[in-house]
């Protein structure tokens, strides 16, 4: 899900633009930011970004193509996890879409060093 949010938001910044990615854990829930420099969302596309097939008014920076598919399929993952996803996006500015799980949906994976 991370990773096809890091596509999608490097698909739609300009080159030279950045991508960051990055989770906060809380007690009850796991959330993840991918953050962008890219174009940004209208209000109107901010209402369908979620949506299947769903064409927006920003194109990707360097022709990529795009189905309007990604989202759709990353907002089903995220909600069969009992989780929810969103935007938050200032048109020109860029756009942070985030998502969350509960902890109780989250294997913690320990390394042994030995």
């Amino acid at each position: 899900v991370g990773s096809e949010m890091c596509i999608r938001d490097s698909k739609y910044t300009y080159p030279g633009g950045k991508v960051w990615l990055y989770a906060e854990v809380y007690p009850e829930e796991v959330v993840v930011h991918v953050r962008d420099t890219g174009q940004g969302l209208t209000e109107e596309d901010r209402k369908h970004i979620f949506s299947s097939f769903r064409k927006l008014s920003a194109v990707p920076t360097q022709g990529e193509p795009s189905t309007g598919f990604g989202l759709a399929i990353v907002k089903k993952i995220i909600e069969l996890h009992a989780g929810r996803v969103w935007v938050e996006s200032q048109l020109g500015k860029g756009s942070i879409f985030s998502f969350s799980i509960p902890r109780n949906n989250v294997t913690e994976t320990i390394h042994d060093s030995s």
